[in-house]
């Protein structure tokens, strides 16, 4: 599957009020890039805001997806524990055609609040 990731500004209100959520227009070096709507934003708070489809980075994800169950066993004083846990593991893989440096943050939407994500990869520049 490969998708397309949207470009977006880190806005933060610098304000002391309230701000109420509307739209946005983008520029970039005095240039328009993209429209977007604003939620409501109190004082001090920072939200990554999508404006535009980037169209230099493709994503393409379940490359190598699959899920295991793992079980362990641990006998301590007499008593047995079993522990068990659903691993489900899925790479993703980045392609630029874009000569500027650019950062990506994924977004991978879990199916309920019991996962945890372990063992990330470090933070890389595209």
């Amino acid at each position: 599957m490969s998708n397309l990731p949207i470009r977006r500004v880190e806005f933060e209100n610098t304000t002391g009020l309230t701000l109420e959520g509307g739209p946005v227009t983008v520029f970039e070096q005095g240039s328009y890039v993209g429209e977007a709507m604003l939620d409501t934003l109190k004082p001090t708070e920072k939200r990554l805001v999508g404006y535009a489809v980037e169209l230099a980075v493709r994503v393409l994800d379940n490359i190598d997806s699959h899920s295991d169950r793992v079980t362990r066993v641990t006998i301590r004083s007499g008593t047995l524990k079993t522990h068990y846990a659903l691993v489900q593991k899925t790479t993703c893989t980045f392609n630029s055609k874009s000569d500027k440096e650019q950062i990506v943050y994924l977004d991978h939407p879990r199916d309920d609040s019991k996962w945890k994500l372990v063992e990330t990869a470090p933070a890389r520049n595209y």
